[in-house]
């Protein structure tokens, strides 16, 4: 996956290369939230992200990217550089706009799939379930991410 700009809007969006995996619309959203920390909340640089996190900048490149699922660790570590509390990343996480209609994009999550985004499948298909119990479990593993 790489960013490309949206010929309708100018915003940035994914596109898949040939014959690179699919990239389920969970991880997407993982990945841009992540990213919105890091950048626009934080105003760091993947290094200097990387510096505050422990985690190399071309791990935090591959996170933003959807080249691989976000750690908690990494992202209770970014929330706290940040000053962001967990509830708040979970509003942004679980924001009702941009998901897919299409049935098909619920796809099986890869095999190597992060709690974040088996959460947010969760919330997509069950979502007063997943508030019940599993949002407070998440935002109670960011708040307490070791440093």
């Amino acid at each position: 996956m790489r960013d490309t700009e949206n010929p309708t809007g100018g915003r940035l969006v994914p596109f898949a290369l040939p014959g690179a995996r699919r990239v389920p619309p969970e991880t997407e959203r993982v990945a841009a939230c992540v990213r919105w920390l890091r950048a626009d909340v934080a105003g760091l640089s993947r290094d200097d992200a990387g510096h505050f996190t422990g985690f190399p900048d071309h791990r935090i490149g591959a996170f933003e990217a959807t080249r691989a699922g976000v750690p908690m660790l990494y992202a209770g570590r970014l929330l706290r550089v940040a000053d962001v509390d967990a509830a708040t990343f979970m509003d942004a996480l679980f924001a009702a706009v941009d998901w897919p209609r299409d049935p098909r994009a619920f796809a099986p999550l890869p095999d190597d799939a992060r709690a974040l985004e088996c959460t947010l499948r969760l919330w997509r298909t069950e979502p007063v379930a997943a508030n019940a119990s599993l949002r407070r479990l998440v935002e109670s593993t960011l708040d307490n991410a070791p440093a």
